[in-house]
């Protein structure tokens, strides 16, 4: 299940341009598109997107509710060496994760995709994703779910996720999309 352009106003379909409630209504329904697999275990974006996230949640101070609602803070998710902490967001208390690159370096959820309406081709998608059996899960299962490392000896902070080769959604709400959004 997916939205398109659901940030659509007179600035655009911008999170930065759309209204707090605009936005607030469009992940609402993004998390409300699972009902019947289960509230999502974590939304999956692009940095950039928890960036305007962030940054609306600062500058839309004065609108409690936003700014009570999307948070940006450190959680511990599982690690291969045991709980790790992971920077990153919450949506209503949802971990909201950035996923940046694979282990080739290949952007993943760039700022590439298609509007939906063919008008341009700069944007992106936020994912609500619900695991477990019957539901959304990898084939080879992994004790625990996912398991997040930190990479040595790289520049910076690299966060890497040893996962199940391939996946399965086995429910027909146990993923949904919202799309055609920009930064």
């Amino acid at each position: 299940m997916h939205f398109d352009d659901c940030f659509v106003d007179a600035t655009g379909n911008t999170i930065s341009g759309a209204t707090s409630e605009a936005v607030i209504n469009a992940i609402d329904e993004l998390i409300d598109a699972t009902v019947g697999a289960g509230m999502p275990d974590f939304l999956l974006t692009n940095r950039e997107i928890m960036r305007a996230l962030r940054s609306k949640a600062y500058t839309d101070a004065a609108n409690e509710r936003f700014a009570g609602i999307f948070t940006f803070d450190n959680f511990t998710m599982p690690g291969i060496n045991g709980p790790m902490q992971v920077r990153g967001g919450r949506w209503d208390g949802i971990p909201m994760i950035a996923v940046d690159f694979d282990s080739q370096k290949n952007a993943v959820l760039p700022l590439t995709e298609d509007s939906g309406d063919g008008s341009d081709s700069d944007n992106t998608s936020i994912y609500a994703v619900v695991l477990g059996d019957g539901l959304f899960s990898g084939l080879q299962k992994t004790e625990g779910g996912p398991m997040f490392f930190e990479i040595p000896d790289n520049p910076g902070p690299t966060i890497a996720v040893d996962w199940p080769i391939a996946f399965l959604a086995e429910h027909d709400n146990c993923i949904s999309r919202l799309r055609g959004i920009k930064p």
